[in-house]
């Protein structure tokens, strides 16, 4: 493929196709696309674990206080899996929470009385508010430039 056709491709960009879809998914939803493998990370994500106990603590505060969170960005590959363009540490810290992965934070403000607490040590509504939390989601259809995936991840993490 000459030098030129490739610079022509990458700065083409599907105008009359590039429906990036919103929609709003469960967090048990989202759950249980993790662990039947549904999900991926893609080459641009950062590292797992990046966020401290702090950072989880609060994102799960902000649940069950019914504070809106930042929307997740996933795409469709052409092989039908889903990936994730950002996202990921909310993603990963819902999941790991509510398989009892860690204990909340003793620095929380807002809900204190879940200080100290497992997923399974809360009460029946508090498990509920969690599994039932909708967040906003972005799909990016598969036939959108992986080159333009990463841009979107550049933009949303400004």
């Amino acid at each position: 493929m000459s030098g030129k056709h490739n610079k022509q491709e990458r700065h083409s960009y599907p105008l009359e196709r590039a429906n990036i879809e919103s929609k709003r998914f469960s967090l048990f939803e989202i759950k249980r696309w993790v662990e039947n493998g549904s999900i991926q990370a893609s080459n641009f994500q950062r590292e797992s674990g990046v966020w401290n106990l702090k950072q989880k603590s609060e994102l799960i505060e902000s649940i069950l206080c019914g504070i809106p969170l930042p929307a997740v960005y996933l795409s469709e590959t052409k092989e039908h899996e889903t990936q994730i363009i950002d996202g990921k540490q909310r993603i990963e810290t819902f999941v790991d929470f509510m398989n009892d992965g860690f204990s909340l934070s003793s620095c929380l403000s807002i809900v204190a009385e879940i200080a100290g607490k497992k997923f399974s040590e809360l009460n029946n509504a508090q498990k509920r508010k969690i599994q039932d939390y909708q967040i906003a989601v972005y799909e990016i259809p598969h036939h959108i430039p992986e080159y333009i995936k990463s841009l979107i991840f550049a933009r949303v993490n400004l």
